[in-house]
């Protein structure tokens, strides 16, 4: 498993990034030690790591994983209000076939977000792996 200290050094280790790939997946492990070392927090602008759900509202409501807030594809202004540039940002979407949470991480990197995370395996892989998931209205 790798811990949270390991990702954020990823991160902080200054590395020619990708064009195709602006931001750093992770997968399930990774999330899970991220959510156990800095705590899922969607309310603070800076502390612990947003974790969001970025598929259509109606999709998030029949299944997600507990704590992730909704911030669809084309709503990425929300982030700019929402977020410092600086904050721990894990996107997710259905699966590791859906590329709406690679698309969002993308857009996020070109508003100047510097932390962004995709959870590639997304909702599918947390529910395959056994991951608690919620659902219905907030």
């Amino acid at each position: 498993m790798v811990s949270a200290a390991v990702v954020r050094e990823r991160v902080a280790r200054p590395t020619s990034v990708p064009q195709e790939a602006p931001f750093q997946v992770i997968d399930r492990l990774e999330l899970q030690g991220l959510i156990k070392e800095e705590g899922i927090d969607n309310t603070r602008a800076a502390a612990g790591v947003a974790l969001v759900n970025v598929l259509r509202y109606k999709l998030f409501t029949e299944g997600r994983i507990p704590g992730s807030i909704n911030i669809p594809l084309g709503r990425e202004d929300e982030f700019d209000h929402r977020f410092h540039k600086d904050k721990m940002i894990v996107l997710y979407s259905g699966s590791e076939a859906c590329e709406i949470s690679q698309s969002v991480a993308r857009a996020l990197t070109l508003r100047g977000f510097r932390r962004v995370f995709d959870y590639a395996g997304g909702l599918a892989n947390w529910r395959a792996t056994g991951g608690m998931v919620m659902s219905g209205h907030v």
